[in-house]
């Protein structure tokens, strides 16, 4: 069975929902009193994009709209032209 399948079990991408799991299944512990983010916090993010810059990866950090356009561009030719793996570590507040 798919993973998406099973019960209980979330699509790949669904990370907003570890924020809202605890909520929905105990909001009066912990998790309410933090809105959530007491179990899924990464505040402060790992910086993935040295991860793959040791690695040998193109990595771009990307923290305001107007870097995006080259930032996709990089890591398209890093692709394209080197054969290497590219991420893009986007930051979004929220």
């Amino acid at each position: 069975m798919s993973r998406a399948g099973r019960a209980g079990a979330q699509p790949a991408g669904a990370h907003g929902d570890l924020q809202q799991q605890p909520l929905r299944r105990r909001a009066d512990g912990a998790a309410g009193e933090t809105d959530g983010r007491f179990f899924a916090d990464l505040d402060p993010a790992p910086l993935y994009d040295a991860i793959v810059r040791a690695h040998g990866g193109h990595a771009d950090r990307v923290e305001r709209p107007d870097e995006l356009p080259g930032a996709l561009a990089r890591a398209r030719d890093a692709v394209t032209n080197d054969g290497r793996q590219a991420l893009l570590n986007v930051v979004c507040p929220y």
